[in-house]
């Protein structure tokens, strides 16, 4: 396994944590109790789905930024399991 670190533009005015939450679900508990996550993996068989995911999250993106405040989520795998949901953050500064 090797560890890659992003090498994008740096965000110098906010931290990830600002603009980015990670939620999710524990496998098996019926219970549906939303669990935040400091960290998630994202397992993908091959360059092929990881383009697949990156183009279904570019799609998110100008759906988000057509759509604004009226974007809520979008399931990458339409509701099966596993699933990833991209959705908008909240502002909890209203």
């Amino acid at each position: 396994m090797h560890n890659i670190s992003f090498s994008g533009p740096k965000i110098t005015t906010v931290s990830w944590s600002d603009w980015v939450k990670i939620y999710g679900y524990a496998k098996g508990d019926s219970s549906e109790t939303l669990l935040e996550f400091d960290e998630v993996s994202i397992c993908l068989e091959d360059a092929e789905a990881a383009r697949k995911f990156a183009d279904f999250a570019k799609a998110c993106a100008d759906e988000m930024a057509a759509l604004g405040d009226d974007y809520d989520h979008v399931h990458f795998a339409g509701g099966e399991t596993p699933d990833i949901i991209i959705a908008r953050l909240p502002d909890v500064n209203i």
